[in-house]
This record gives C-alpha cells, structure tokens and sequence, in this order.
C-alpha cells in the first residue's frame, strides 16, 4: 500500500504520496515540510469519508473528519446554492407587490432558505450533514 506525507497548515491537509525510489520517505517529508510536523501514514488509513476531505485533520497521529471544519464547508456550500434561490424569490417578490398578489409563500420560502443553515450547528453526525440540502 502507498504511503502519505499529511501536512496540516491549520486551514486543510496537504496530502504528498510518496513515489521517491532512490530517497526515504522521511527524507522527502523532511525535504517538503522541514522542521514542521507532519504525519506519515498507509493510504488505507485515510478516512473513507470523502465528501468532506477539506475537512480533515490530524487528530492522535490519525487522519479524521473535523466535524467544526465540516460545517463550516457545509453552510459555505449552502449559501452558494442558496444565493439564485433568493435572487429568484426576491424577484416574484417584486412581481407580487407590483399587481398587490399575495405575497405569503414567498415570504415563507424566503425565510426557509435563510435559515437553512441554522441546521448545521446542530448535526453531531457527517450524515446528518449530509441530510441537509435546499
């Protein structure tokens, strides 16, 4: 199985697969990374999780999912599916005024697509991460 030189810069992992012949590969980690800490781990010791990879860290020489990093990307990922949605609500809004229609429904669906992600905070599971859509 391949190895992999994992690098946290406390933003995402920097993820090295090590494919050196002629050089150990703690002399390729310590070449790439120097004096930082890195982690050197079996390909198949990384997490099967791959929705959320810009959510991995290192946590006791393992690689694992950051449950705060992954919702973070999930309410980013939200918000961008969410903006045309709103634009679009915003604009039957408009339409609605100018000929006195109801305005009921949209006024619902515009504030369940802004609190779409008041959900996040409470997921204690990936899955439940997941669960969440427009």
């Amino acid at each position: 199985m391949a190895k992999i030189i994992i690098y946290d810069d406390g933003e995402k992992l920097s993820l090295t697969r090590y494919l050196s012949p002629t050089k150990s590969i703690e002399e390729v980690a310590k070449k790439i990374y120097g004096e930082k800490s890195y982690l050197i781990i079996d390909e198949n010791a990384l997490p099967k999780e791959t929705d959320f990879v810009d959510a991995w860290i290192i946590e006791n020489d393992s690689v694992v999912v950051s449950m705060d990093r992954a919702k973070k990307l999930k309410k980013e990922q939200l918000r961008y599916e969410r903006k045309p949605l709103l634009e679009a609500q915003d604009i039957l809004f408009m339409q609605a005024l100018e000929i006195s229609a109801d305005t009921t429904s949209i006024i619902t669906e515009k504030i369940r697509l802004r609190d779409i992600t008041k959900g996040v905070d409470s997921c204690t599971k990936i899955d439940d991460l997941k669960a969440i859509t427009l």
